[in-house]
């Protein structure tokens, strides 16, 4: 289905829909209580006149491009618009969405913890379940039922097992990069069980054609956008072994699938263990020994940041994994764009030399 008939699903059975900003959020949270989630990412493409162009031209291209969204009617219709506490710029977003494009629905907050501690960091996210789960239980009159957040987090550890299997069947898979990465982030859109039989379906698929010999990668950043970065890299014979973007990959929890205990305390230590985030405000050497270990655990040729244009806590860290993976030996490429469609002829060769390094 697509997104506009999981929409249209929903509103015919009578049920609410969320449009989510990047990044972090308990997705299973929202599926106890039957609300669609969709994510806003830019989205990508050229900005129409209005209200985004009162933003300054340094701010990403995600908080501006998802302002024009709104102000163009992109979410009419929609129940309510949830924020994550992903940066100054996404926070400031929240207050200017009702001041400059008109929005007058719903506006749900959910705060996230900046500490490397995860027992500390269970504790907050699991307060922030249990706040943000009331404030969406009363607006929607569902209520939020133990046994129905604990089956939405059994399906939620299915679809992120079979996340992390299709990225360690790679080289296996009929699917290139584009196919298989925008099969992925479908996740932020679809109900959890569509979305479930997709990845089933594609995962029955590995063996078909031939094996992917080329050269392996990691690849890190926010979003893939735009998606003509892949295109390059399956061009070029690259494949990508490890996803570290934080619109698919550094969103699987780290936390151990067999651990247990009551719903809203076992959402919020899932959502406190996901891999290091530059925007939770975790320290630059978790998150370069996780590359590390990435790169060597699926032996990866080199790891490309990709990184959107004026992202700053994406920025500040690069400096530091540049150093890491110059001490390791790994080969770095660093790129940055806007979130748009079209991809830029100087980023594109830079790929391509980097591929061709690597082969």
């Amino acid at each position: 289905m697509t997104r506009q008939q999981q929409l249209d699903a929903q509103r015919e059975r009578g049920l609410p829909t969320l449009v989510v900003l990047p990044i972090h959020y308990p997705r299973e949270l929202l599926e106890a209580l039957d609300i669609l989630g969709l994510e806003l990412w830019g989205p990508p493409g050229p900005l129409p006149d209005g209200p985004s162009e009162r933003i300054q031209t340094y701010v990403c291209s995600l908080v501006r491009n998802a302002m024009a969204f709104v102000d163009a009617g992109g979410v009419d219709g929609i129940d309510g618009l949830l924020f994550p506490t992903t940066c100054d710029a996404m926070m400031g977003l929240a207050s200017l969405v009702p001041d400059l494009a008109g929005w007058e629905g719903r506006i749900f907050h959910l705060h996230l913890p900046r500490t490397a501690d995860p027992e500390v960091g269970t504790r907050f996210c699991t307060a922030e379940v249990e706040r943000l789960g009331g404030e969406l239980a009363a607006a929607f009159d569902r209520p939020l039922d133990d046994d129905r957040l604990a089956a939405a987090i059994a399906t939620r550890r299915r679809i992120e097992a079979a996340h992390a299997e299709l990225r360690r069947a790679r080289r296996e898979l009929p699917l290139g990069e584009r196919e298989l990465m925008e099969l992925l982030r479908a996740d932020g859109w679809q109900r959890a069980e569509d979305h479930l039989a997709e990845l089933e379906r594609a995962l029955a698929r590995r063996g078909e054609g031939t094996r992917r010999e080329g050269p392996g990668v990691v690849i890190s950043g926010i979003v893939p956008e735009p998606m003509a970065v892949l295109d390059v890299l399956d061009q070029a014979g690259a494949v990508v072994v490890a996803d570290d973007y934080a619109s698919t990959g550094r969103r699987l929890t780290q936390l151990a699938p067999d651990v247990e205990g009551p719903p809203k305390e076992l959402a919020g230590r899932r959502l406190a263990t996901r891999p290091p985030c530059s925007t939770l405000g975790v320290h630059m050497r978790p998150r370069a020994d996780h590359l590390v270990r990435l790169a060597r655990g699926t032996g990866a040729a080199g790891v490309i940041l990709h990184i959107v244009r004026f992202c700053e806590p994406e920025l500040f860290d690069v400096p530091a994994l540049s150093d890491r993976m110059e001490e390791e030996g790994i080969p770095l490429l660093v790129i940055d764009t806007e979130v748009e469609r079209e991809l830029p002829g100087p980023v594109r060769t830079r790929l391509e030399a980097f591929v061709e390094m690597l082969s």
